[in-house]
């Protein structure tokens, strides 16, 4: 027997219920590709932090909330993924950075929510 796990909405309207992990190989070509024509929203977290995973259920939401406009990923600030992190300064986590057109247009460190949520609806 083989099990899937879903980790985006599927063709029949289903909701997202984790948001897509960036590894360093995929990091900088996700980020232009899929930037050109919506917000796309990075957390750079850590798998031991605790506000990180606090905030998790809200980004999920919000990544239902808005599928077409907005693209919420993580990136996980871990040994294999250091040129990444050390390249673009992440000294805290969770740390936030907005992507269109390929250049970051704003961050944010900290789980702060309603910060976050204001910066998302300003740059969608």
């Amino acid at each position: 027997m083989i099990a899937v796990h879903l980790v985006g909405p599927t063709s029949i309207g289903e909701p997202l219920t984790e948001l897509k992990e960036l590894d360093q190989s995929e990091f900088y070509s996700f980020i232009e590709e899929h930037s050109q024509d919506r917000l796309v929203v990075v957390d750079f977290y850590t798998a031991w932090c605790g506000p990180c995973k606090l905030i998790q259920p809200t980004l999920v939401e919000w990544a239902n909330e808005f599928a077409g406009e907005v693209e919420l990923v993580r990136f996980e600030c871990k040994k294999e993924n250091k040129e990444i992190g050390s390249k673009l300064g992440i000294k805290v986590a969770p740390t936030f950075f907005l992507y269109k057109k390929g250049e970051k247009v704003a961050s944010l460190t900290g789980a702060k929510t309603d910060e976050l949520r204001k910066l998302i609806e300003t740059h969608k």
